[in-house]
C-alpha cells in the first residue's frame, strides 16, 4: 500500500480533525528531477562535469534536431481512483508518536493546541493517520498576475477557470484557513510566477473513521 506524507505544520490540525480530504501535489518536476529522468539532458550534464561538454548533435544525433524528452517535465498522477493509501505525519522520522486519535477526540482541540505549542522534536515525530480510499483525481494549472492569482482546472472537455466557490471548496478541503492562503502557501513552495501544474488527490477516511 503506497503512503501519503505530510509534513506542513499548518496542515496538521485538519489531518488530526480528519477535516483535510485533499492534497495538493505538484504534476511537474524539477529540473534536477528532470535531468535524472530525461537520457538527453542526464548526458549532456555528466559531460558538462566530466569536462567533455557536447553539443546536441555530437553523439546524441547529426541531425542539429535533437531535442529532451519533454514529457519527462511532466509528472503522472501517484494514485488512482479507488486506491487504498496510508496517511502519515513525517513518514520518514525515526521516532514514532503512537496516538490514538478516538480517544482524543472529545478533547481534539486541546490537543491540537498542544502539538503546535510542543518543541520541535515534539511535532517532527511519525504519526501514522490511518487508512484513506482515494476518491477523485483532478489537475489544476495556478500562476499569479501583477494583481492575482489565476487557477485553472482541467476536465474532458479542456481548461476552465475556476470560480470562487470551487476555489474555496479547494483551499477548505486541502485544510487552508482561506483561499488566499493556499495560493500564498503554493507561491512560497513552488514559485506560480510561471504557470504551474498540480495533481488534485481527494479521499475518504476508512476503517470507521471520520
Amino acid at each position: 500500500m503506497k503512503a501519503l506524507n505530510f509534513s506542513i505544520l499548518e496542515m496538521l490540525p485538519s489531518l488530526l480533525d480528519k477535516s483535510k480530504t485533499q492534497t495538493i501535489r505538484k504534476a511537474f518536476l524539477t529540473k534536477e528531477e528532470h535531468v535524472m529522468r530525461c537520457p538527453i539532458c542526464y548526458t549532456f550534464l555528466k559531460k558538462r562535469l566530466e569536462g567533455k561538454p557536447i553539443t546536441r548533435h555530437e553523439e546524441l544525433g547529426t541531425n542539429h534536431q535533437v531535442q529532451c524528452e519533454q514529457d519527462s517535465w511532466m509528472k503522472p498522477p501517484r494514485f488512482k481512483v479507488k486506491e487504498k493509501v496510508k496517511l502519515f505525519w513525517n513518514e520518514d522520522s525515526p521516532v514514532h508518536w503512537e496516538i490514538d486519535i478516538p480517544t482524543y477526540k472529545p478533547h481534539l482541540k486541546k490537543f491540537i493546541k498542544h502539538v503546535l505549542n510542543c518543541n520541535e522534536e515534539c511535532y517532527k515525530r511519525r504519526i501514522e493517520l490511518g487508512t484513506a480510499e482515494i476518491t477523485e483525481i483532478l489537475k489544476v494549472k495556478m500562476w499569479k498576475t501583477d494583481t492575482d492569482y489565476v487557477c485553472y482546472y482541467e476536465y474532458a472537455g479542456g481548461e476552465a477557470t475556476v470560480f470562487k466557490g470551487f476555489a474555496i471548496d479547494l483551499a477548505t478541503r486541502d485544510g487552508f484557513k482561506s483561499v488566499e492562503q493556499m495560493f500564498k502557501t503554493l507561491d512560497k513552495m513552488y514559485n506560480l510566477s510561471s504557470p504551474k501544474e498540480f495533481w488534485i488527490y481527494r479521499w475518504r477516511y476508512l476503517d470507521g473513521q471520520a
